[in-house]
Formats: C-alpha cells, sequence, structure tokens
C-alpha cells in the first residue's frame, strides 16, 4: 500500500483512495481483497458491471470534523 509510482498520488492521496474504495465495497456488501499491481482498471465487479472508485480528499481551512471527501463511481459493462 501506499508505493504506486508517483503519478498515482502521494501516500495520503493513495490512502485517501484506498478508504474510498474500501468504504464503497462495503456499501455494495463486496469484501476487499488487498493484492499487489494493476488492478486491470476497475476495483470490484457488481451485478456483472465493472465500478472504478475515484476518491479526492478536500482540505478546507475547517477542522478535521467539517472536512469532507467526494466520490466518483464510474460504472461498465463488464464486457468493456
Amino acid at each position: 500500500m501506499g508505493n504506486r509510482h508517483s503519478a498515482n498520488g502521494n501516500k495520503e492521496n493513495q490512502l485517501v483512495g484506498l478508504l474510498g474504495e474500501v468504504l464503497t465495497k462495503e456499501v455494495f456488501n463486496v469484501k476487499h481483497k488487498f493484492t499487489n499491481g494493476f488492478d486491470g482498471g476497475f476495483d470490484f465487479l457488481y451485478k456483472n458491471k465493472k465500478v472504478d472508485v475515484k476518491t479526492m480528499g478536500h482540505h478546507p481551512k475547517f477542522t478535521f470534523a467539517q472536512a469532507t471527501t467526494t466520490n466518483f463511481i464510474n460504472v461498465s459493462p463488464a464486457s468493456c
């Protein structure tokens, strides 16, 4: 974890992405499995659809409790 190429963000960016992925999987009742290497371009399959979670940390000038995180989920047919 956190050892990807520099183009994939720093360790904090990667942790935010991992948290977004794991929590989104929880919502969809999909168990997370830690693996090394490329994920094939998507994070998990759900009802024969590829799901790719994009997460971005946001650090406004507020307290940590007021900070927000924005998630984007891309869903495409599994045959893509």
